[in-house]
């Protein structure tokens, strides 16, 4: 979810200023750097996050970990796809089943029972992922929030650092000025250098927000997919034990599904709570089918958009990969520079 930059409040800014020079003669007599002091002792960073090498971990883990944990996504939606097309093809009754005169629904039942189980591992495995995609969007989420704390920081100083630059000009071209003419260039050099480096660092770090939040994005779209399969396979388990327990009332118990053992206690249990249909179901076979290929018609909709965005998405994130590398190349090296005219 895409947020505004933390901006430099304008009495910041005005407090920089009056405090600019008496930050630079307290300096000057400690042979401290001003800006570099203040920083410190103003506007301190979070303890974990400190600078660029503080982003360097946790962009990487959501920029490489985190999207290789979606490669799984795909092969589980063509594993459920494959089991709700064995469904779909239970229902097309052959020549011989017609003259034996099979019972349409009790063909589809029977076909549902064989793939109950894999549909419910898969399933299963797809309440795993999506508990990883959402731990995934907080992630990135807390990057994004300390990002953009971190770039008001570095605002923060940069507008002091160059009140400082201006006091140091008015002081060398003032020739009664009280300061040591050597000791202001030299704190002018620092600041400068140092201005310079919280620059770079300001902007490698909106970069490094742009790409979390493309990143998010992706996220929340195969979160939305997933749901939405996960939803689809739902109705369409509790409509099968609906069809199932209408067969079984019906016939007064003496039908079960082949191989099912347990069958009916289990689609009692997946109907506690759901509105009663059986009725109406078994009204029409016909009617029941047609609900059932409408369930399945849907679901296999969901898969394949998921699959289309994962793919997509799987894509995209391939072709960030020299981005996001050279943003991990410019972490590494702002995180171990320091301005070459001062001691760290």
């Amino acid at each position: 979810m895409s947020m505004q930059i933390t901006e430099l409040k304008l009495e910041d800014e005005q407090g920089a200023a009056g405090n600019a020079k008496l930050w630079l003669e307290r300096s000057l007599q400690s042979g401290g750097s001003a800006l570099k002091d203040w920083m410190e002792a103003s506007v301190k960073p979070k303890e974990s996050l400190q600078g660029a090498e503080g982003f360097l971990g946790p962009f990487e883990y959501i920029s490489g970990e985190l999207p290789e944990q979606w490669a799984e996504l795909p092969d589980l939606t063509l594993k459920l796809r494959a089991e709700c097309g064995k469904l779909s093809q239970s229902q097309h009754i052959g020549l011989m089943g017609r003259i034996l005169r099979r019972n349409p629904l009790k063909h589809y039942v029977n076909a549902y029972h064989k793939v109950r189980c894999s549909i419910d591992g898969t399933v299963t495995q797809l309440r795993e992922e999506r508990e990883k995609l959402e731990t995934g969007v907080m992630d990135i989420r807390r990057l994004n929030e300390a990002a953009r704390e971190e770039i008001g920081r570095l605002q923060t100083g940069i507008a002091f650092g160059r009140n400082l630059l201006q006091i140091c000009e008015s002081e060398l071209e003032r020739p009664d000025s009280p300061l040591q003419r050597g000791a202001v260039e030299h704190e002018y050099g620092r600041t400068a250098a140092r201005i310079q480096l919280l620059e770079e660092t300001a902007a490698l770090l909106r970069r490094v927000n742009a790409a979390a939040e493309q990143i998010e994005a992706d996220e929340e779209r195969l979160l939305d997919s997933v749901n939405n399969v996960i939803d689809r396979t739902s109705g369409l388990v509790t409509l099968s034990a609906m069809i199932a327990m209408s067969l079984a009332d019906r016939e007064s118990g003496h039908w079960v599904p082949e191989a099912a053992s347990g069958a009916v206690i289990e689609n009692a249990r997946l109907l506690a709570g759901v509105p009663e249909r059986a009725e109406e179901l078994l009204a029409k076979p016909a009617a029941s089918l047609e609900a059932a290929n409408r369930a399945i018609s849907e679901l296999l909709a969901a898969i394949d958009a998921a699959g289309r965005s994962c793919f997509q998405i799987l894509t995209d994130r391939r072709g960030d990969k020299e981005e996001v590398a050279e943003i991990c190349r410019e972490l590494r090296r702002l995180g171990g520079t320091e301005p070459a005219t001062e001691e760290v």
